[in-house]
């Protein structure tokens, strides 16, 4: 998860671009290391929904991008994922963003290294519209 460079993924694809494969999927997808729930990778999605740049994403936590009492709850729910029994999650939450209130459709997964739980990985799908 490197945040720069040109190395080389699967099957030599560049990281360069898999970072434009990650762009192109019109969800918003974020990762965030697992022992202090920081941004380390959002897409155009995540931007768009967030009204934030990347530059500005990369590196913050939910405390730093919302309210006192919805960053609790996004940081609660990250926690008990990481210490459940399962790697992947479902659900669905509200979230305040500068273009109003959005109700996510979020999958969350574990990425884990050595044994232990390195990264959340959540890909969010905007279903405002399907709700109203």
């Amino acid at each position: 998860m490197s945040s720069g460079g040109q190395g080389q993924g699967p099957r030599g694809v560049s990281e360069q671009s898999l970072k434009a494969i990650v762009d192109f999927i019109p969800a918003m997808i974020w990762v965030k290391d697992a022992s202090e729930l920081r941004f380390v990778l959002v897409n155009k999605g995540a931007e768009g929904l967030l009204g934030v740049s990347r530059d500005k994403l990369v590196g913050k936590s939910d405390h730093d991008l919302f309210s006192p009492e919805q960053a609790d709850a996004l940081v609660a729910r990250d926690r008990a994922f990481l210490s459940g029994d399962s790697s992947v999650d479902t659900h669905e939450e509200t979230i305040n963003t500068p273009n109003g209130v959005r109700t996510l459709r979020v999958k969350r997964f574990v990425i884990v290294e050595d044994g232990k739980p390195r990264y959340i990985l959540a890909i969010c799908q905007d279903i405002t519209e399907r709700e109203a």
